[in-house]
């Protein structure tokens, strides 16, 4: 009898150990998760208070491109055939004058992909001036002097968007954009009227890295452009993919190097 009441305090006694425990740490959760909560927003202030020392604050204007809606071309007097073939001389001509030797043909069917596809591709051998014929084509468009060409380099890792066009960054509140002006592009296009949106964004030597995962908000885009959304340089806010900007990239083709994925091809035109 007596060793039973000694086992039923026994038993008592670590129940009430056991509530007491857990009550303990309870109380140290709730406590730690307050004092995290508290210790994340002092970091918060400390890093915007050293970027405010250092200058590196980011302002709104710092993430937009400053977009030119000049028109540097000629004016164009024909209509029709016959206006497209005019500019597509013009074109031509101005190419040959900074050295690029290019046909009619050829400057012909890109604008016409470029204006129809939301990516064109350009496939060679290293070398053959894929890059540079984009740059130049850029030039005498006048989207480089208007500011509405970026040029991208794919890198070989590169695994997701942010790679591409940076990303929100939580704890300084803001966003931290891409070094190739990508973002600041697609920003600056916002507000511009779609007449005077047409820009280009270069992917140069795109298959460095599968473009299925760096490129995978603009896919969706290609059938639907709504489907594009983008978060926007505050929390809450999202960009829109502007109606007339358009990508080119271009390609290595050797016998190491793969090429796309067929569903990226689907989208894409491809000049080899």
């Amino acid at each position: 009898m007596q060793k039973k009441l000694i086992a039923e305090e026994i038993d008592e006694l670590r129940g009430t150990t056991q509530r007491e425990a857990l009550s303990l740490l309870k109380k140290a959760q709730v406590r730690f998760g307050e004092n995290q909560e508290e210790n994340k927003l002092k970091l918060i202030e400390l890093k915007m208070g050293l970027d405010a020392i250092s200058g590196n604050v980011k302002t709104t204007t710092d993430l937009k491109a400053s977009i030119s809606t000049a028109n540097s071309f000629k004016n164009i007097s024909g209509k029709g055939d016959d206006a497209r073939l005019d500019v597509v001389k013009t074109l031509t001509n101005n190419l040959e004058k900074r050295g690029r030797i290019v046909t009619q043909d050829d400057i012909a069917v890109l604008l016409t992909c470029a204006i129809q596809s939301l990516i064109v591709t350009l496939a060679g051998k290293p070398g053959s001036g894929k890059s540079s014929t984009v740059s130049e084509l850029a030039h005498v468009l006048g989207i480089k002097e208007g500011n509405k060409y970026a040029h991208v380099q794919v890198q070989r890792g590169w695994s997701s968007d942010r790679d591409l066009l940076g990303f929100y960054n939580k704890l300084s509140l803001c966003y931290e954009p891409d070094r190739f002006g990508l973002y600041k592009l697609l920003n600056g296009l916002q507000e511009i009227p779609s007449e005077h949106q047409f820009s280009i964004a270069l992917l140069d030597e795109a298959n460095l890295s599968p473009i299925e995962h760096y490129w995978t908000d603009f896919m969706g885009a290609c059938d639907n452009t709504d489907s594009f959304s983008l978060s926007g340089v505050k929390s809450g806010q999202s960009l829109k993919l502007p109606k007339a900007l358009r990508f080119i990239a271009t390609v290595i083709m050797t016998e190491q190097q793969n090429l796309f994925r067929l569903d990226f091809l689907i989208e894409a035109l491809l000049f080899i």
